[in-house]
């Protein structure tokens, strides 16, 4: 762990550019933090070297673009040729990217992207694709004003809550459905009414728990900051309930090495959903002229409704299908189990997380409320 963490450290300076927040978006603010990614690089570079060696290295030009397309080779050979990719990461010993590079790119990727696109179209692509007009109508002071709010519990207990929403956004019925979420999920049943720019509330599950929160911003969940540190959190719970029963069927590799693998293919997965996402937004919003939420808002005919399901069933299949089978062929390869092995180690690690998943993730997660405000500074 301290390892992991040393190697975070060498992508110190970078983090802190890349993952600052776009507060106040300018072409200026953004060309610089290009400059300065181009300058402190470096600090995130796959090669060898302790972690002090590299926090002050700066690189030029050229071995930007070079490291750059190296780890863009591996994100593509981790979509389509998962099984050659996790090999040669076992025999390499990690040693062809590693878990802080890999962090590094993937989120620095998607800020410069995102920034890009923000000072493009004046917002990002998840607002303007999937922003709310309800939302987009209230005033400036009635945001600050609610922003002011802070967050609390109003509700913990076991089980999946399931809640009927009507078009406008009402709650019309609430019902409890035992089940397992081997990796905490996030639902915002206010979301259709007030966007996702407004404080609302949060509906989280955790292994059997159930956390309903109030007074929480969606947008909160989109800073730069946020995703490293999910991402880091994610990647922990997944390998601390996947390596038991692994390390129990003799897989033959260390926790550090499991964690690390992991935060790589979560960042590499967290990366193709934001490319989609992006895409999305150009398509449907720039070119199409596109509303989507108030499109699915304002289906009436059954037909209609049809058609949305089968819209939204098309893109998760394009987003989730390449991921999943990607993540299923490198563990497979990376442990070298056959399929029933993998399968018998995944059950396990369902099983596991009923109880890993909260303990970890609810401390974390209030932890993160208390010193969210801290963390966007530092980071």
């Amino acid at each position: 762990m301290i390892k992991f963490f040393a190697e975070l450290k060498r992508c110190h300076i970078l983090f802190v550019w890349m993952f600052q927040p776009f507060r106040t978006v300018s072409k200026l603010r953004l060309s610089l933090s290009l400059l300065l990614i181009a300058l402190c690089v470096g600090t995130s570079s796959a090669s060898g070297g302790t972690a002090a060696d590299s926090v002050f290295t700066t690189v030029t030009l050229f071995d930007l673009i070079k490291e750059g397309a190296s780890i863009g080779r591996l994100f593509v050979d981790f979509l389509w040729n998962p099984a050659p990719f996790a090999k040669a990461w076992r025999t390499s010993q990690g040693t062809i990217i590693s878990a802080g590079a890999a962090c590094a790119w993937s989120v620095g990727v998607i800020t410069v992207a995102y920034g890009l696109y923000t000072v493009a179209f004046g917002a990002s692509p998840i607002r303007r694709t999937f922003g709310n007009g309800i939302a987009a109508q209230r005033s400036n002071d009635d945001l600050k004003a609610q922003d002011q709010r802070k967050p609390s519990i109003v509700g913990l207990g076991f089980g999946t809550v399931k809640r009927g929403v009507s078009l406008d956004g009402q709650v019309t019925s609430v019902s409890r459905e035992f089940g397992i979420s081997p990796l905490p999920s996030f639902e915002f049943p206010e979301a259709a009414v007030k966007g996702m720019h407004a404080p609302q509330f949060l509906v989280f599950n955790a292994g059997l728990l159930t956390v309903v929160v109030r007074d929480l911003n969606p947008s909160q969940f989109g800073t730069k900051t946020a995703q490293l540190l999910f991402l880091q959190i994610y990647s922990f719970i997944f390998a601390c309930c996947l390596y038991p029963p692994a390390y129990l069927m003799n897989a033959g590799v260390t926790f550090y090495q499991m964690l690390s693998f992991t935060v790589i293919l979560f960042a590499f997965c967290l990366l193709w959903a934001a490319i989609l996402v992006l895409i999305a937004g150009l398509i449907f919003k720039e070119i199409l002229g596109m509303d989507l939420i108030r499109k699915f808002n304002s289906i009436q005919s059954g037909r209609e409704f049809a058609l949305g399901c089968l819209a939204v069933g098309i893109w998760n299949a394009i987003v989730f299908l390449p991921i999943f089978r990607a993540t299923y062929v490198s563990y497979k390869e990376f442990y070298d189990f056959q399929n029933w092995e993998i399968v018998l180690a995944g059950f396990g690690a369902l099983l596991l997380s009923a109880i890993i998943s909260p303990i970890i993730f609810i401390p974390f997660f209030f932890a993160w409320l208390k010193l969210r405000q801290v963390l966007e500074v530092i980071f």
